[in-house]
């Protein structure tokens, strides 16, 4: 989840197409989809009407998001205190954002035979 903010923060530097154009692409896409997994179906209505795509530009999004899986998890007290160590490492989980996603890029890029 923190690297989906880092990815909405810094959008700009990753694509030409804006996100909020790419988030109604992606939005249309899961809309019209009928074979989407029942959890993943039933959490997209939401997911549309509160932008989670473009939403997530802000950090509290984070602790929002966590709050929801929480609700969903049979021990939630195991995320207890992860949006706060989140915002206290910010700085260093930016710069590992910074690292990973360009070489997760340039290995998405690469054909398959050289990927194995």
């Amino acid at each position: 989840m923190f690297f989906d903010h880092c990815l909405a923060r810094d959008w700009e530097e990753y694509s030409c197409v804006p996100l909020e154009r790419f988030a109604q692409e992606i939005y249309g896409i899961l809309e019209s989809e009928p074979s989407l997994p029942p959890s993943l179906a039933q959490v997209v209505p939401l997911m549309i009407s509160e932008d989670w795509l473009c939403a997530y530009k802000d950090i509290a999004m984070i602790g929002y998001g966590l709050g929801i899986i929480s609700k969903r998890l049979s021990r939630p007290e195991g995320l207890d205190g992860l949006f706060e160590h989140l915002k206290d490492n910010y700085e260093l989980l930016s710069v590992d954002f910074r690292e990973f996603y360009p070489a997760l890029r340039a290995f998405a890029r690469s054909p398959a035979d050289a990927q194995a």
